[in-house]
């Protein structure tokens, strides 16, 4: 048990020592790629496979880190992916996906919504599931998103 704790603790150091700018410019660069896929699932499983009392703290170095780029709005991480053609819908669906897991948190739907970049982040998302970008599953995770955030 103890030495469960001690891994927790190591991948929480790592976590809050990542370059966040950094992920959030490559997500932007290769927006419809591969790397775009892998890296937002290995931000969302972090989120999500770890207990739930952990997942706040992980959750809190996000938002603090604004790992979205929310603040930069049309310029924002889900803005580039969302407007992506047809190429990227493996990532627009992981992003989707990382939003849905943010939205179910207190804390996630505070980073999601605060300041303006709420608005444009909701404009975003119903302009993507109205003009048909979002396929597959992707469009029910920006519904249970924006459910999420009516809260």
């Amino acid at each position: 048990k103890e030495e469960k704790e001690k891994k927790e603790v190591i991948v929480d150091n790592v976590i809050g020592r990542l370059n966040y700018t950094k992920i959030g410019n490559c997500l932007i660069k290769s927006a419809s790629g591969r790397l775009s896929c892998l890296l937002l699932q290995a931000l969302r499983q972090r989120l999500t496979r770890i207990p739930i009392e952990n997942a706040g703290q992980v959750l809190a170095v996000y938002a603090n880190n604004d790992l979205l780029l929310l603040k930069h709005l049309k310029n924002s991480v889900v803005s580039v992916i969302t407007s992506q053609g047809d190429n990227g819908n493996d990532a627009k669906e992981e992003l989707c996906r990382l939003l849905n897991s943010i939205a179910s948190f207190s804390s996630g739907r505070n980073y999601l919504l605060a300041n303006n970049q709420g608005k444009e982040l909701i404009a975003t998302l119903t302009t993507a599931l109205k003009t048909k970008k979002l396929q597959h599953y992707a469009g029910e995770h920006v519904l249970a998103t924006l459910q999420k955030l009516s809260i």
